[in-house]
């Protein structure tokens, strides 16, 4: 059997918000059913074969370069194939059909995803808690966002998932969903905390189910991270885990005990 093939798009042009990481999951549940993966990191030049790909976000003065690297290596060709696509922040909004740059500038996209995005003059950024979505399989995923994005989906495509806390598409949308092609605003760690999203992915890139792989420790993390963000939604108190914990040193000129 052929190895799915896993290829991250222009990492080096993205921002560092955990993105590049999704790569890593995808293979470790892959591996987890013994399906054999392989992940190349294309930094320049067409793109190669793929069964999924990935594009990260990244500074929004920026976009217009991911975008004509896109399209120069060929990315749409690629995906009338029928790969699949997981396109996170930027790189979900060069997609769609237009995207404004921070200029104002209003640009031309891959046409991939039936969407235009807009720019807002203030950030959102937080935590992001979905709805739950059975027909995908998915349980409430957890995240953050990081952006001046915001995007009017087409009849062409549909919303990826419903929000109960964020902004995403227009506060109560985010992401959108055409085919297997995946536009979300959630940065990473998108799949290393949303197991069931990326077995989602795997099930698409090789066109069959998956067996069972429980992944317990990730979803206590997800459902404890969730709890910290319902309590205080900005995000940045209340948290139970990855907290800083200072050890009292001895000052200088003072004997420790």
């Amino acid at each position: 059997m052929s190895p799915l093939r896993i290829a991250v798009l222009h990492p080096l042009a993205t921002a560092a918000q955990g993105d590049e990481g999704n790569a890593r999951v995808l293979a470790r549940r892959a591996d987890l059913r013994g399906i054999r993966s392989t992940v190349t990191w294309v930094h320049q030049g067409a793109v190669p074969e793929a069964d999924i790909y990935l594009v990260g976000g990244l500074d929004d003065d920026r976009m217009p370069v991911l975008a004509q690297r896109l399209r120069a290596g060929g990315l749409a060709e690629r995906v009338s194939g029928g790969a699949v696509v997981l396109a996170v922040n930027a790189g979900y909004q060069v997609l769609g059909h237009s995207y404004v740059a921070p200029d104002g500038a209003r640009h031309a996209g891959l046409g991939l995803i039936d969407v235009r995005s807009s720019r807002s003059t203030s950030p959102f950024l937080g935590p992001v808690i979905t709805r739950p979505d059975p027909a995908l399989g998915l349980a409430a995923l957890s995240g953050y966002e990081s952006h001046h994005g915001t995007t009017d989906v087409g009849p062409g495509a549909v919303a990826f998932v419903a929000l109960e806390l964020g902004h995403g598409n227009d506060g109560e949308h985010d992401g959108a969903r055409q085919g297997h092609i995946i536009g979300t605003y959630v940065h990473g760690p998108l799949l290393a905390r949303n197991a069931d999203l990326a077995d989602l992915l795997l099930i698409w890139g090789t066109g069959a189910p998956l067996v069972d792989a429980p992944s317990p420790t990730a979803d206590a993390l997800r459902s404890q991270r969730i709890t910290e963000d319902r309590a205080d939604p900005t995000g940045w108190g209340g948290r139970v885990y990855g907290r800083a914990r200072r050890r009292s040193r001895p000052r200088l000129g003072t004997r420790g005990s």
